[in-house]
């Protein structure tokens, strides 16, 4: 009984030591406009299309801001010139777990349906090679497309948000220097046309695309990493 009383009393002492290191630190959050102006809108290979730091059309709407309350949601469009295909990188920025709840949000906003996420590692030469990503294809009024989602934070790169309240929490509790994080997505259509209806080609079909997409998304880091402020989005 005393043995019991004691751990209590002890977990309660350090929940309290816990809560006053945390509440002792402020960290300056970001802004939408430093973010826009922060991340690229030419990448060499790729014909600049729109962004949504010159184009209202291209943001996300009210409540994906009202659900999310971030920093900033950052979009950029381009044309492969050499396929043709769109291309799109979004970067959401924040630093309490209610930004990154749920990334389907995101795709609803824009009417994208998503078929067979999954996690998959994408390899990503700027970021340091293989990253773990969460993969899928979609389709939206009859058009197929391939994507990935990734989130960098103090706790390093996750395929998925499970894990960054945690990581979010130790970095505060440790007294790191940042506590932010951002959801990288990237999206690319058409996808391509598998040889057959079967899941041996459809896989194929996907495997060809996410290789196409995590080129286009090492093109789009390297330029980043370029920027004045780009280690804040590449050093996880």
């Amino acid at each position: 009984m005393k043995f019991r009383l004691k751990l209590v009393i002890g977990l309660f002492v350090v929940a309290g030591i816990a809560a006053a290191t945390i509440s002792s630190k402020t960290y300056e959050e970001k802004t939408e406009e430093w973010m826009e102006a922060s991340i690229p809108e030419e990448l060499p290979g790729y014909q600049f299309s729109t962004s949504s730091r010159s184009n209202e059309a291209a943001k996300m709407d009210d409540n994906t801001y009202q659900i999310l309350k971030p920093f900033g949601i950052v979009v950029r469009q381009f044309v492969g010139p050499s396929d043709g295909r769109y291309y799109e990188a979004t970067i959401i920025g924040g630093n309490t777990r209610k930004s990154f709840h749920d990334p389907q949000i995101c795709f609803s906003a824009q009417q994208w349906a998503l078929i067979d996420p999954g996690k998959r590692e994408v390899d990503i030469p700027a970021l340091g090679g293989k990253i773990p990503a969460t993969t899928m294809a979609l389709e939206r009024s009859g058009t197929r497309g391939v994507a990935m989602y990734f989130y960098g934070g103090p706790g390093g790169w996750r395929h998925s948000p499970l894990i960054l309240p945690i990581d979010l929490t130790m970095a505060k509790l440790l007294m790191k220097d940042s506590i932010d994080a951002q959801f990288f997505r990237f999206i690319m259509s058409p996808a391509t046309q598998p040889d057959s209806a079967s899941p041996e080609d459809v896989e194929k079909a996907l495997v060809a695309d996410l290789a196409t997409l995590s080129k286009f998304a090492d093109v789009f880091f390297t330029e980043l990493k370029k920027q004045p402020d780009g280690a804040y989005y590449t050093q996880h």
